[in-house]
């Protein structure tokens, strides 16, 4: 695949109230015969990924924030996929741009494989497949992501936050400097917040996590940051 795929977003953004209102959007995809559709706005809040999965897994709809789901069957156990694109600011009646979005769309397009590479490097450290970040039509790239990403809000929610920051990678340090150094004030917070868990991941920590169907209004905000079921394996 190249350049010529098309990624068709059929969902409305300006349904939804966002925490985050600008910059790197996400959505999770559904693969059909000749292209890819959206299955949820794409949104530069992340967290609505988690209520995909959530909805996805316990094959219940969800209401969060503007988004309303009802499972598609887009999981199928071996692959999932996502679109990131640089979206502007949301207002219910215009898109706003703010002021490094030119600057961030051309950084997207000459970083995205630094992406895939730090993602790789991740994944070679956990023992599973690795993502593909496939650039298409429409300042759209295709995330192909081992279903282990998508097996769990802890898991998306870690995940995603990893490509936005790869982001702004330029490639020159390695990935595991990258990630001790990072401070871009975007996401230290968060990253602050995500990194003693990845570093526990990488160590041998398996995540568990078990979705139950009568927390779906409270999923939306159960990404990494709230994860506290600390085990190893054995």
């Amino acid at each position: 695949m190249t350049e010529k795929l098309l990624i068709k977003d059929k969902e409305n953004r300006g349904s939804l109230v966002e925490g985050r209102s600008y910059q790197m959007g996400f959505a999770f995809l559904k693969k059909t015969n000749d292209c890819f559709e959206t299955v949820q706005p794409i949104s530069t809040c992340k967290d609505y990924l988690n209520d995909i999965v959530w909805s996805e897994h316990v094959n219940k709809p969800v209401l969060a924030y503007g988004l309303k789901y009802t499972k598609q069957g887009i999981f199928n156990g071996k692959t999932s996929y996502m679109v990131i694109k640089i979206l502007n600011y949301m207002t219910p009646a215009q898109y706003i741009p703010y002021t490094n979005f030119e600057a961030h769309k051309q950084g997207l397009s000459k970083n995205y494989i630094n992406i895939e590479t730090l993602l790789n490097w991740v994944e070679h450290k956990l023992g599973i497949e690795n993502s593909k970040v496939i650039k298409a039509k429409n300042d759209m790239y295709l995330v192909e992501m081992p279903y282990f990403w998508s097996s769990s809000t802890y898991l998306i929610s870690i995940y995603s936050l990893l490509i936005r920051m790869a982001q702004f990678w330029d490639g020159n340090a390695t990935p595991a400097e990258f990630l001790n150094s990072y401070n871009n004030p975007l996401d230290i917070i968060l990253w602050m917040q995500y990194k003693p868990k990845l570093l526990l991941m990488l160590a041998g920590h398996k995540i568990e996590q078990t979705l139950d169907p009568a927390t779906g209004p409270n999923i939306h905000n159960e990404g990494m940051g709230q994860y506290k079921n600390f085990k190893f394996k054995e």
